[in-house]
């Protein structure tokens, strides 16, 4: 990722430096992969010229960098809904194959838990993403026959405690963004 003013002297610096890069180590730029964002306010012109100057696309936001969310404005669900929609394309997945709950509970620690990890690392989602997140690994880990959703014996918020405390030792998702956000 490269941030540049935009200017025509400032593109031509950098396409000068990536042709040196090219030069000495053999590797190019994938111009198929690879793109440029400028202000929704920019204009057509100047959108125009960048893309003579660089020879890169322009796309437009929202979009995806490294699976966080690029956008400008106020964050949005619909930005976080592909971080959801993986995690639910992986519970589909294992909905069919015969797990016990223990082995469900380590799917959902070790494997989906972690999925999310790098987007919180990068930033605070809204609360309902880690609402709807939460929602779906309960359905995967309680199960479900012949179609219908079986009975939730506990809370999520009870099953993240520890196991000392009587739960399972899951972690709630809001908690996981309190501590990134504490680091940053």
């Amino acid at each position: 990722m490269i941030f540049t003013p935009g200017s025509k002297i400032s593109l031509e610096l950098v396409m000068q430096q990536l042709r040196k890069y090219k030069r000495c180590s053999g590797q190019s730029i994938n111009s198929t992969k690879s793109y440029f964002l400028v202000n929704p306010k920019a204009e057509v012109e100047h959108i125009s010229e960048i893309k003579i100057i660089t020879g890169l696309r322009h796309i437009e936001f929202p979009t995806t960098y490294l699976r966080c969310p690029l956008y400008v404005g106020c964050k949005r669900i619909c930005h976080f809904s592909d971080s959801v929609a993986r995690i639910v394309r992986k519970t589909n997945e294992w909905q069919g194959k015969l797990l016990s709950i223990g082995g469900r509970a380590i799917l959902i620690k070790h494997v989906l838990q972690s999925q999310p990890l790098h987007l919180l690392a990068a930033m605070v989602p809204p609360k309902t993403i880690f609402k709807q997140i939460e929602k779906y690994l309960a359905r995967f880990y309680w199960g479900t026959t012949d179609g219908k959703q079986n009975y939730h014996w506990s809370s999520w918020a009870n099953m993240c405690f520890s196991k000392e405390e009587g739960g399972i030792g899951l972690r709630r998702l809001t908690d996981v963004g309190l501590y990134f956000s504490m680091k940053r």
